[in-house]
């Protein structure tokens, strides 16, 4: 492995997606670097579990551990996608490499844990797997399964694949920082351009942001601002075809796991709705459309929303002023406004400011600018026929090659290529088909 990408994996950066993954998933996640003759050395990881460590103690353990995740991960490489499998154990994990693109850069190993479709099956999987690893008879487990989490098997691959677009997004910035932008569109040949009306599948749900607006909504009792927020995340979502439901219903679990990852980062407890979330899994693979998909994303978070009667967590001072912070960058997209300047209007210190960016959404005041500007963006390419250096203007980057830059950052593709997948020429391309 090169030692820039050694070292790009080992950074905070990566660390800190990988711990949010393993959140999300309510898995362990293990990062490993790969080479030629397999699994490399460990660079990364969250979480674990009593039956791995104890395996991992006997003399073949380790090694049969390690054999089945590259086993898995020659397949993940192979496809390039994430790859469910059975461990030496016989516990469901998911393989995926990390960096998509760059199979052989490392894999990410989503597990172990117990498909909630078969709970049923936990123990007697343990038992047969530690018989054929000692080859002996198993007349008791030596090792507790309470601590093997109980998700679903169709939720954690649509996690995986959102990790590894992550960190294949933070290697495009952190590797190539000096790579010049892709051809304009009419000087891409033509075996590469897009069929008309075809749309490009979504990018996954990964701004945590969102994510955090969304749970400020459900738990704050603002019904009508949380369906604002799901209808946007999903406006992004083709439907209305097999292929382009199943997408969708990826993206809404997707966004159900960025959720649930906020709730417990702010302390609430996810368990109910990790339960909905399990026992709705066919009814989101029944939505016709976008607008029945989010009324059941939204039932399916709905435990997060206040009751009355209900003790409710006092709320984190520092959050009193999110709104207004976002008014205050709204209105003034196009002249810009530094840190320092908005803290003067709150009448809070610019720290405070940071500090809570960071810790509600990880991000700085200047990316998460950005990431407001580029939503704005997004909005407009989608609902109007304004050209690129308008709407660059009207979100205040009025330089084109930097907007197209930030934009490309923030969802991995040109505005142009935005429009034409989800704007509403392409919307009315798939209707009419």
């Amino acid at each position: 492995m090169p030692s820039n990408h050694h070292s790009f994996l080992l950074s905070a950066g990566v660390q800190r997606l990988v711990q949010r993954a393993a959140a999300a998933a309510a898995t362990p996640v293990s990062l490993h670097a790969t080479n030629d003759a397999g699994e490399g050395e460990r660079l990364g990881g969250c979480g674990g579990c009593a039956a791995c460590a104890h395996v991992n103690r006997l003399g073949w353990g380790a090694q049969s551990c390690t054999r089945s995740r590259e086993k898995a991960a020659a397949v993940a490489r192979r496809r390039g996608k994430p790859i469910p499998f059975l461990c030496h154990m016989g516990f469901s994990c998911v393989s995926v490499p990390a960096i998509p693109g760059d199979p052989g850069a490392a894999i990410l190993t989503f597990g172990p844990f117990c498909p909630a479709e078969a709970p049923g099956s936990l123990e007697l999987d343990a038992r047969e797997g530690l018989e054929k690893l000692l080859r002996k008879p198993v007349d008791a487990l030596p090792f507790s399964l309470d601590d093997i989490p109980s998700v679903s098997a169709r939720a954690v691959p649509s996690i995986a694949e959102w990790t590894a677009e992550s960190i294949g997004d933070l290697a495009k910035i952190s590797l190539h920082p000096g790579e010049p932008p892709p051809a304009p569109e009419e000087e891409v040949p033509p075996a590469r351009r897009q069929a008309p009306g075809r749309a490009r599948a979504p990018k996954p749900v990964r701004q945590a942001y969102q994510a955090g607006d969304l749970l400020l909504a459900l738990t704050g009792g603002n019904a009508a601002q949380a369906r604002l927020i799901v209808r946007m995340l999903l406006a992004e979502t083709p439907s209305g075809k097999r292929r382009s439901r199943a997408t969708a219903r990826a993206r809404a679990e997707a966004i159900a796991a960025a959720v649930l990852e906020a709730a417990e980062r702010a302390g609430h407890s996810s368990a109910p709705c990790r339960a909905r979330l399990v026992e709705c899994q066919a009814r989101l693979g029944d939505c016709e459309d976008d607008r029945t998909l989010g009324a059941v994303l939204l039932h399916i978070l709905r435990p997060l929303k206040p009751r009355k009667g209900r003790v409710q967590p006092k709320p984190r001072p520092p959050v009193k002023n999110q709104p207004e912070l976002d008014r205050i960058l709204t209105e003034r997209f196009a002249e810009g406004v530094t840190l320092n300047e908005a803290a003067a209007i709150l009448g809070e210190h610019p720290t405070a400011i940071t500090h809570r960016l960071q810790r509600t959404y990880g991000l700085s005041f200047t990316e998460y600018l950005g990431r407001m500007r580029v939503d704005r963006a997004k909005d407009l390419l989608r609902k109007t026929k304004l050209d690129v250096h308008e709407v660059a203007r009207r979100v205040g980057l009025t330089d084109s090659s930097n907007f197209a830059k930030v934009f490309r950052r923030h969802e991995g593709m040109s505005p142009s290529e935005y429009r034409e997948a989800f704007g509403r020429r392409a919307s009315a391309n798939r209707t009419k088909r």
